[in-house]
Protein backbone atom coordinates (compact mmCIF):
# COMPACT_ATOMS: atom_id res chain seq x y z
CA UNK A 1 0.00 0.00 0.00
CA UNK A 2 1.25 3.26 -1.13
CA UNK A 3 1.02 6.37 1.46
CA UNK A 4 1.96 9.85 0.12
CA UNK A 5 3.29 12.38 3.12
CA UNK A 6 4.26 15.65 3.40
CA UNK A 7 7.32 17.77 1.97
CA UNK A 8 9.55 19.82 4.05
CA UNK A 9 12.52 21.89 2.30
CA UNK A 10 15.20 24.70 3.00
CA UNK A 11 17.18 26.21 0.58
CA UNK A 12 19.70 28.71 1.72
CA UNK A 13 22.62 30.73 -0.29
CA UNK A 14 25.29 32.31 1.86
CA UNK A 15 27.74 35.31 0.75
CA UNK A 16 30.00 37.51 2.61
CA UNK A 17 30.12 40.57 0.75
CA UNK A 18 32.05 42.44 3.13
CA UNK A 19 34.21 39.51 4.86
CA UNK A 20 30.89 38.80 6.84
CA UNK A 21 28.69 35.98 6.32
CA UNK A 22 25.21 36.80 6.02
CA UNK A 23 22.35 34.30 5.03
CA UNK A 24 21.63 36.25 1.78
CA UNK A 25 18.50 33.81 0.65
CA UNK A 26 16.65 31.52 2.73
CA UNK A 27 13.42 29.42 2.03
CA UNK A 28 11.08 27.31 4.09
CA UNK A 29 8.43 24.87 3.64
CA UNK A 30 7.00 23.76 6.56
CA UNK A 31 7.80 21.47 8.81
CA UNK A 32 11.50 22.65 8.16
CA UNK A 33 12.66 25.74 9.39
CA UNK A 34 15.20 27.86 9.97
CA UNK A 35 16.02 29.52 13.18
CA UNK A 36 17.58 33.10 13.85
CA UNK A 37 20.85 33.43 12.35
CA UNK A 38 23.51 33.81 15.18
CA UNK A 39 27.09 36.00 13.90
CA UNK A 40 29.98 34.86 15.19
CA UNK A 41 33.07 36.83 16.57
CA UNK A 42 35.22 34.90 13.47
CA UNK A 43 32.52 36.73 10.83
CA UNK A 44 31.17 33.14 10.00
CA UNK A 45 27.16 32.74 10.66
CA UNK A 46 25.70 29.80 12.49
CA UNK A 47 22.69 28.67 11.88
CA UNK A 48 20.07 25.66 13.87
CA UNK A 49 18.18 23.42 11.36
CA UNK A 50 14.26 22.73 13.24
CA UNK A 51 11.69 20.51 12.48
CA UNK A 52 8.16 21.56 14.08
CA UNK A 53 6.76 17.85 13.15
CA UNK A 54 6.90 14.59 15.17
CA UNK A 55 9.32 13.35 12.40
CA UNK A 56 9.63 11.65 9.20
CA UNK A 57 6.37 9.60 8.31
CA UNK A 58 5.51 7.13 5.89
CA UNK A 59 5.68 8.89 2.53
CA UNK A 60 7.33 12.36 4.08
CA UNK A 61 9.85 13.57 1.43
CA UNK A 62 12.64 16.48 2.90
CA UNK A 63 14.72 18.18 0.34
CA UNK A 64 17.72 20.47 2.12
CA UNK A 65 19.88 23.07 -0.36
CA UNK A 66 22.98 24.50 1.23
CA UNK A 67 24.46 27.26 -0.85
CA UNK A 68 27.83 28.77 0.15
CA UNK A 69 28.91 32.09 -1.86
CA UNK A 70 32.85 32.48 -2.13
CA UNK A 71 34.51 33.44 1.06
CA UNK A 72 31.21 32.67 2.73
CA UNK A 73 31.73 30.68 6.17
CA UNK A 74 29.00 28.67 7.88
CA UNK A 75 28.09 26.34 10.50
CA UNK A 76 24.93 24.24 10.54
CA UNK A 77 23.65 22.45 13.59
CA UNK A 78 20.21 20.75 13.88
CA UNK A 79 17.42 21.30 17.26
CA UNK A 80 17.53 17.52 17.82
CA UNK A 81 17.64 14.11 16.26
CA UNK A 82 15.95 13.35 13.02
CA UNK A 83 13.35 10.97 14.30
CA UNK A 84 12.21 8.12 11.19
CA UNK A 85 8.63 6.71 12.48
CA UNK A 86 7.29 2.96 11.13
CA UNK A 87 7.10 3.40 7.12
CA UNK A 88 8.21 -0.06 5.73
CA UNK A 89 5.08 0.71 3.21
CA UNK A 90 5.68 3.76 1.98
CA UNK A 91 9.40 4.87 2.29
CA UNK A 92 10.50 8.34 3.65
CA UNK A 93 12.64 10.49 1.27
CA UNK A 94 15.92 12.50 2.64
CA UNK A 95 17.68 14.18 -0.45
CA UNK A 96 20.32 16.84 0.31
CA UNK A 97 22.48 18.81 -2.07
CA UNK A 98 25.37 20.93 -0.76
CA UNK A 99 27.58 23.38 -3.00
CA UNK A 100 31.20 25.25 -1.64
CA UNK A 101 32.29 27.77 -3.55
CA UNK A 102 36.07 28.96 -3.53
CA UNK A 103 37.24 30.14 -0.85
CA UNK A 104 34.09 29.14 1.42
CA UNK A 105 34.25 27.47 4.05
CA UNK A 106 30.58 25.07 5.45
CA UNK A 107 30.76 23.28 9.05
CA UNK A 108 27.82 21.24 9.11
CA UNK A 109 26.65 19.27 12.03
CA UNK A 110 23.77 17.63 10.27
CA UNK A 111 20.81 15.75 12.97
CA UNK A 112 21.24 11.81 14.18
CA UNK A 113 19.19 9.46 12.23
CA UNK A 114 17.41 7.86 14.40
CA UNK A 115 15.40 4.64 12.75
CA UNK A 116 12.51 3.77 14.91
CA UNK A 117 10.74 0.17 14.63
CA UNK A 118 10.00 -0.60 10.88
CA UNK A 119 11.07 2.44 9.53
CA UNK A 120 11.99 2.49 5.94
CA UNK A 121 14.71 5.88 4.75
CA UNK A 122 16.57 6.79 1.40
CA UNK A 123 18.88 9.35 1.71
CA UNK A 124 21.02 10.79 -1.27
CA UNK A 125 23.50 13.47 -0.09
CA UNK A 126 25.11 15.22 -3.20
CA UNK A 127 28.36 17.73 -2.93
CA UNK A 128 30.28 19.86 -4.76
CA UNK A 129 33.25 21.39 -3.83
CA UNK A 130 35.09 24.25 -5.67
CA UNK A 131 38.87 24.75 -6.11
CA UNK A 132 39.93 26.52 -2.76
CA UNK A 133 37.05 25.60 -0.49
CA UNK A 134 36.24 23.52 2.08
CA UNK A 135 33.63 21.36 3.40
CA UNK A 136 33.65 19.71 7.08
CA UNK A 137 30.52 17.38 7.68
CA UNK A 138 29.33 14.95 10.34
CA UNK A 139 26.68 12.94 10.28
CA UNK A 140 25.18 10.08 13.00
CA UNK A 141 22.90 7.03 12.26
CA UNK A 142 21.38 5.23 15.83
CA UNK A 143 19.93 1.82 14.95
CA UNK A 144 16.93 2.73 16.74
CA UNK A 145 15.71 3.83 20.52
CA UNK A 146 18.00 1.24 22.72
CA UNK A 147 15.88 1.81 25.34
CA UNK A 148 12.77 0.49 23.91
CA UNK A 149 14.54 -2.35 22.49
CA UNK A 150 14.81 -1.21 18.88
CA UNK A 151 17.83 -1.56 18.03
CA UNK A 152 18.15 -2.85 14.82
CA UNK A 153 13.96 -3.02 14.39
CA UNK A 154 14.00 -0.79 11.69
CA UNK A 155 13.06 -1.61 8.09
CA UNK A 156 15.92 -0.15 5.88
CA UNK A 157 18.16 2.16 5.27
CA UNK A 158 19.18 3.28 1.77
CA UNK A 159 21.85 5.57 1.89
CA UNK A 160 23.85 7.34 -1.11
CA UNK A 161 26.76 10.21 -1.08
CA UNK A 162 28.60 11.60 -4.36
CA UNK A 163 31.10 14.13 -3.41
CA UNK A 164 33.14 16.27 -5.66
CA UNK A 165 36.18 18.25 -5.51
CA UNK A 166 37.09 20.40 -8.62
CA UNK A 167 34.52 18.85 -10.45
CA UNK A 168 36.44 15.72 -9.86
CA UNK A 169 34.79 13.00 -7.78
CA UNK A 170 36.62 12.62 -4.42
CA UNK A 171 33.94 10.84 -2.28
CA UNK A 172 31.31 8.06 -3.38
CA UNK A 173 29.57 6.43 -0.53
CA UNK A 174 26.33 3.53 -0.77
CA UNK A 175 24.96 2.23 2.10
CA UNK A 176 21.96 -0.43 1.81
CA UNK A 177 21.40 -2.13 5.87
CA UNK A 178 18.62 -4.56 6.10
CA UNK A 179 18.66 -6.03 9.48
CA UNK A 180 15.91 -8.68 8.33
CA UNK A 181 18.52 -9.59 5.70
CA UNK A 182 22.16 -8.95 7.44
CA UNK A 183 23.72 -9.49 10.76
CA UNK A 184 24.64 -5.97 11.49
CA UNK A 185 25.90 -6.31 14.53
CA UNK A 186 28.77 -8.80 12.95
CA UNK A 187 32.24 -7.83 12.65
CA UNK A 188 33.02 -6.22 9.57
CA UNK A 189 29.65 -4.47 9.95
CA UNK A 190 28.68 -2.26 13.06
CA UNK A 191 30.86 -5.12 15.60
CA UNK A 192 28.51 -5.27 18.44
CA UNK A 193 27.88 -1.43 18.48
CA UNK A 194 24.45 0.68 18.01
CA UNK A 195 25.51 4.52 16.45
CA UNK A 196 27.28 4.63 14.04
CA UNK A 197 29.27 8.32 12.77
CA UNK A 198 31.01 9.18 9.91
CA UNK A 199 32.93 12.83 9.12
CA UNK A 200 33.89 13.59 5.77
CA UNK A 201 36.71 16.82 4.72
CA UNK A 202 37.51 18.09 1.97
CA UNK A 203 39.78 20.15 0.94
CA UNK A 204 42.46 21.63 -1.10
CA UNK A 205 45.17 20.23 1.34
CA UNK A 206 43.38 17.34 2.97
CA UNK A 207 46.63 15.58 3.10
CA UNK A 208 48.95 13.28 5.32
CA UNK A 209 49.51 15.84 7.70
CA UNK A 210 45.96 16.18 8.29
CA UNK A 211 45.29 12.16 8.16
CA UNK A 212 47.87 12.26 10.81
CA UNK A 213 46.69 14.74 13.50
CA UNK A 214 43.07 13.58 12.94
CA UNK A 215 44.30 9.86 13.57
CA UNK A 216 46.24 11.11 17.09
CA UNK A 217 42.98 13.05 17.77
CA UNK A 218 40.92 10.15 17.28
CA UNK A 219 43.37 7.69 19.02
CA UNK A 220 42.81 10.40 22.23
CA UNK A 221 39.57 9.49 22.27
CA UNK A 222 39.45 5.88 22.16
CA UNK A 223 41.79 5.87 24.97
CA UNK A 224 39.75 8.28 27.23
CA UNK A 225 36.36 6.47 26.27
CA UNK A 226 35.07 4.78 29.45
CA UNK A 227 34.94 1.13 29.66
CA UNK A 228 31.39 0.88 29.63
CA UNK A 229 30.64 3.31 26.56
CA UNK A 230 33.82 2.29 24.30
CA UNK A 231 34.65 4.46 20.74
CA UNK A 232 36.27 2.81 17.94
CA UNK A 233 37.06 4.12 14.48
CA UNK A 234 39.18 4.68 11.66
CA UNK A 235 40.46 7.38 9.38
CA UNK A 236 41.21 7.07 5.74
CA UNK A 237 42.66 9.68 3.05
CA UNK A 238 41.78 10.39 -0.54
CA UNK A 239 42.91 13.28 -2.85
CA UNK A 240 41.49 16.10 -1.23
CA UNK A 241 39.08 14.39 1.28
CA UNK A 242 39.69 12.32 4.83
CA UNK A 243 37.16 10.66 6.51
CA UNK A 244 36.34 9.16 9.66
CA UNK A 245 34.38 6.35 10.85
CA UNK A 246 33.04 6.20 14.71
CA UNK A 247 31.58 3.45 16.42
CA UNK A 248 29.62 3.22 19.99
CA UNK A 249 26.86 2.91 22.36
CA UNK A 250 25.15 6.91 22.28
CA UNK A 251 24.28 9.32 20.29
CA UNK A 252 25.82 11.59 22.59
CA UNK A 253 29.83 10.29 22.78
CA UNK A 254 29.62 10.17 19.32
CA UNK A 255 28.73 14.00 18.87
CA UNK A 256 31.04 14.61 21.10
CA UNK A 257 33.55 12.82 19.44
CA UNK A 258 32.79 14.42 15.81
CA UNK A 259 33.01 17.67 17.50
CA UNK A 260 36.48 17.33 18.55
CA UNK A 261 37.47 15.84 15.17
CA UNK A 262 36.27 18.96 13.05
CA UNK A 263 37.57 21.36 15.42
CA UNK A 264 41.08 19.43 15.18
CA UNK A 265 40.17 19.07 10.88
CA UNK A 266 39.86 22.60 11.17
CA UNK A 267 42.73 23.77 13.03
CA UNK A 268 45.58 21.80 11.52
CA UNK A 269 43.35 22.74 7.63
CA UNK A 270 44.04 26.85 9.10
CA UNK A 271 47.50 26.04 10.10
CA UNK A 272 48.19 24.61 6.53
CA UNK A 273 46.43 27.98 4.88
CA UNK A 274 49.40 29.76 7.45
CA UNK A 275 52.17 27.63 6.95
Amino acid sequence: MSQRGITGRVVAQFDAPEGRTRLAHLACVAPLKVAKPFPRPDGSLHICLMDVSPGLLAGDFYDLQWHLESGAHALITHQGFMRVHPSNNAPTTHHQTISVANGALLEYEAAPILLYKDAALRAQTTIAVEQGGTLILSEIICSGRTGHSESFAFDSYQGHLQATYNNELVAWNSTDLRPQLHNLLARGMWDGNTHWATILIIAQNADKALLEALRAELRTIESNAPENNPLRGGVGLFPHAVTITLLGQRAYDLEQAAQRLRTQAQQTLKSHTHS
